[in-house]
């Protein structure tokens, strides 16, 4: 067997264009708009209209469910259907870290899948909550990357034809801070022994630069055409030289390693290190690009050791899944110095712009900007542009002389006029949303709320989001801004929930784990809610 891709690719920026037109309309799904065939071939239990079987609900992170059932004019009377209590959490009051649990459940394979802040992976009968099976990897719950024990979920994967009878046809896979990557039967919870060593895969055989550190593996792999797309955490805001950023290509049945891609220069690794990828991916199936969203290299905060150009650091780049040679690649950042870490999966829609369909991709940043490119190519949709920033004053510091701006569409209109927009960017509403609530101290509802978390939007048109301090789950009408429905969990809800139906019944499912930054406050629950019989 040929020697698995060490990729070092050569790299090719996409540059500013200066001259795109403004506007475009935004084509979403709409509840009038008939309903999309079921997808066939390869990883079409993905697909399922009834399922959620990735993270952010299918590979091009939409965050969207085809359900309709809970609509606007009922969403009311939602109610809760079942609760379940994990028992994997800390509050820091002991020798275990405080535990940030931010997993999205999965629902395929006719089960809720759940991976926990301690690593174990918990398998629920999806309409009742009743535990089918658990597993544990024993892996050490110390702070070795971070100061919380982390856990962002888990993946699914199955044979296109799965043998009756046959062991490890469905699996689940679930990382940990040490490092390790874990495989299980999706239907026993037993390991399978075929991948890696007796269901194990130890990443860290792959670290050999700046290695004092594991590489933690926190976000769940991207799951496609039998193969893990993975990447990593670390420690970049202490470590000046951080291991240097790589993402591997697992074979999704040995864990075989099939390619690696570095996103830094080998002349520079003995300087700095990270550019690594601790987001989730997003992947377009029918061109097969992978679309990885690159943090900012160590340390985060200086640069007088890293003056060199880093085209992949603080970016969004294309991969060739086949062969992870980079397809085209646009930073966000030059120089990053600021932390700016791309943290958000590229979610991959269309845009129909000047009368023709754009295949586009929207990168959100921490500047608050959304970058809008075409996916296939890595050219603005709305324009780029490079502006002239303040320089540095810190020795030794050589601060980028100019920043990339998203130039749109102006966004701010009057209220009279949200039902006369079209879908040119313009902000439709604006609504706050949760309450400020911290060390006794309210603020007042109408004012908003910090938040940690996504939404998700459904056919029938209702946003689902926790998110916020106030420790409520909520239901949006996304036409208008207007909260139709709010439910008080145990603690701040920072992972986006699970929508699907089973057994003709829809279900808004949320893992509530809390988040040290939203409150001191942290909970193992994991409440569904649905229409009454």
């Amino acid at each position: 067997m040929a020697h698995p891709c060490d990729c070092r690719p050569r790299y090719r920026q996409a540059r500013p264009v200066r001259d795109a037109t403004p506007g475009g309309r935004m084509q979403p799904p709409s509840g009038d708009d008939p309903p999309e065939p079921p997808r066939q071939g390869p990883d079409a239990w993905m697909e399922s209209a009834e399922s959620w079987a990735t993270l952010n609900g299918d590979l091009r992170a939409q965050k969207y469910s085809p359900a309709d059932q809970i609509t606007p004019e009922n969403v009311g009377e939602l109610e809760q259907a079942w609760e379940y209590h994990t028992g994997d959490v800390a509050d820091g009051s002991d020798e275990v870290p405080m535990s940030v649990w931010s997993a999205t459940p999965l629902f395929v394979n006719d089960t809720l899948y759940l991976g926990t802040p301690f690593y174990r992976i918990i398998a629920l009968e999806p309409g009742s909550g009743e535990e089918k099976w658990t597993f544990d990897p024993e892996a050490p719950l110390e702070a070795l990357t971070q100061a919380n024990m982390k856990g962002r979920g888990v993946a699914y994967w199955e044979a296109d034809e799965p043998l009756v009878g046959v062991a490890c046809q469905k699996r689940v896979y679930i990382g940990t801070m040490d490092d390790k990557l874990h495989g299980v039967d999706a239907d026993t919870g037993k390991r399978c022994a075929d991948f890696g060593d007796n269901g194990m895969v130890d990443v860290n055989q792959w670290n050999t630069v700046n290695d004092k550190r594991p590489l933690s593996l926190f976000q769940p792999p991207t799951v496609y055409n039998d193969t893990l797309f993975l990447g990593w955490a670390g420690k970049d805001w202490t470590d000046a030289v951080a291991p240097p950023g790589t993402d591997f290509a697992l074979d999704a049945r040995t864990g075989e390693r099939k390619w690696t891609f570095h996103a830094l220069p080998e002349e520079v690794v003995d300087r700095t290190g990270t550019a690594n990828v601790w987001a989730s991916m997003s992947l377009d199936p029918e061109t097969g690009l992978l679309y990885i969203p690159i943090s900012s290299p160590s340390p985060n905060y200086y640069g007088g050791e890293r003056t060199e150009e880093l085209p992949q650091a603080t970016l969004v780049t294309a991969l060739n899944t086949e062969t992870g040679e980079v397809v085209w690649s646009r930073q966000l950042v030059h120089h990053d110095i600021w932390d700016y870490d791309t943290v958000a999966p590229p979610t991959l829609v269309d845009i129909e712009k000047d009368g023709e369909t754009v295949p586009t991709l929207v990168q959100p940043s921490k500047q608050g900007f959304l970058f809008v490119l075409n996916r296939e190519t890595g050219e603005p949709v709305y324009p780029i542009e490079e502006r002239e920033v303040p320089a540095s004053d810190a020795e030794g510091e050589q601060a980028s002389p100019t920043q990339p701006f998203v130039d749109v569409p102006e966004p701010v209109v009057p209220r009279d006029d949200y039902q006369q927009l079209e879908q040119s960017g313009e902000r439709l509403w604006n609504e706050p949303f949760g309450q400020v609530q911290k060390h006794g101290f309210y603020m007042p509802e109408s004012w908003g709320s910090v938040t940690i978390g996504a939404p998700v939007i459904t056919r029938s048109g209702l946003i689902f989001i926790g998110a916020s301090m106030d420790s409520r789950v909520r239901a949006i009408d996304l036409e208008s801004g207007e909260v139709l429905w709010k439910h008080l969990v145990d603690a701040p809800a920072v992972s986006m929930p699970a929508v699907y139906t089973f057994q003709g019944k829809q279900y808004v499912t949320f893992a509530v784990g809390g988040n040290s930054i939203l409150l001191p406050k942290v909970s193992d629950q994991v409440v569904s809610f649905a229409l009454p019989e």
